[in-house]
């Protein structure tokens, strides 16, 4: 499994050296972000950008969104999304991508456009599912916010039919338990869980000023996910 990184603005330093990176776009008017994940990017890093409507509060535009896509060409994109309407969310997500193919030229057939799952029952789920498959999009990604016990999502990730192939990654980690029990159709997944952990903060504070003792803190939980991510098996379907 594949573990994507994240860091606090002040902190970036700190994941420099890892492989895949998970990027909010909203937060790409920041300079010295801009400048660090495009460098990172040019390096030849794994970018999972997302629009940051669960930093916000609300999904950037897509005009805005297709900027900054085209900026910095990640090879993997998160869906614009709707966490409370799944029709809405579907429909916005299928509308940004007919978009983003007018929009975007070679560019588009060269990203992993990940459609995020909110369906909390079959019927919902399926009806996802197909409309996105039947759409182009070739990753799922299922966000934790929805389920309350660490075994639900697995769950979920096995419901998804595997007549086709696709990559599933997990939006969010609701504990590192969730990691050992997730099945082999799980790919990846992102999180901020061990800058949470040292700030003792329920939701990562991007800004917070942190002691060297929590950055420490912070840099060793990395590092131990990631070995942990890799020691867990999954099977790899990702080709962009």
């Amino acid at each position: 499994m594949e573990y994507y990184a994240i860091a606090p603005f002040k902190y970036l330093q700190h994941v420099k050296e890892y492989d895949n990176h998970m990027v909010i776009a909203s937060f790409l008017d920041r300079e010295e972000y801009w400048k660090f994940y495009r460098g990172l990017r040019k390096g030849g890093k794994m970018i999972l950008l997302d629009n940051g409507a669960f930093e916000k509060g609300v999904a950037m535009g897509d005009e805005e969104y297709l900027e900054w896509i085209s900026k910095l060409q990640p090879q993997r994109v998160v869906l614009p999304d709707d966490i409370h309407d799944v029709r809405n969310s579907t429909e916005r997500g299928l509308t940004f991508l007919n978009k983003a193919e007018a929009s975007l030229g070679e560019l588009f057939y060269k990203i992993d456009w990940m459609a995020v799952l909110h369906g909390q029952d079959i019927e919902a789920l399926n009806y996802e599912y197909a409309f996105y498959s039947q759409n182009g999009a070739i990753s799922f990604g299922i966000p934790y916010m929805h389920w309350k016990s660490v075994y639900q999502r697995a769950t979920i990730a096995r419901l998804i039919p595997r007549v086709k192939v696709f990559n599933i990654h997990y939006l969010g980690l609701k504990n590192t338990d969730e990691i050992g029990l997730a099945p082999p159709c799980v790919y990846s997944l992102d999180t901020s869980f061990p800058w949470k952990r040292a700030q003792e903060k329920k939701r990562l504070d991007w800004e917070m000023e942190m002691s060297d003792f929590q950055v420490e803190l912070a840099v060793r939980l990395m590092e131990r996910l990631r070995k942990h991510c890799k020691k867990t098996e999954s099977v790899k379907y990702l080709n962009v």
